[in-house]
């Protein structure tokens, strides 16, 4: 057996930390919200940076996506067919 660490992400340690936590602070919605507001904003910046697509397509300043407007900006964003 492989431990973990070689086969899972540095992020998945990461969001179950988290999880562990919210779970033991008893806020588990709030801390989830802002789990997944980091991780979308952390995909669309990556795909706004990394995608040729989306680089020539969208006029969205990578720099301008957070957490705390990150499901506005992802109502704008294209999804190629």
């Amino acid at each position: 057996m492989l431990p973990q660490s070689l086969i899972m992400s540095k992020r998945y340690f990461e969001v179950k930390n988290y999880l562990e936590l919210a779970e033991i602070n008893d806020q588990s919605e709030v801390i989830i919200q802002n789990i997944q507001g980091e991780l979308i904003s952390r995909t669309l910046r990556n795909a706004l940076q990394s995608v040729p697509y989306y680089k020539r397509k969208v006029k969205i300043d990578p720099n301008a996506i957070n957490p705390s407007n990150v499901l506005q900006i992802l109502q704008e964003f294209p999804i190629p067919v």
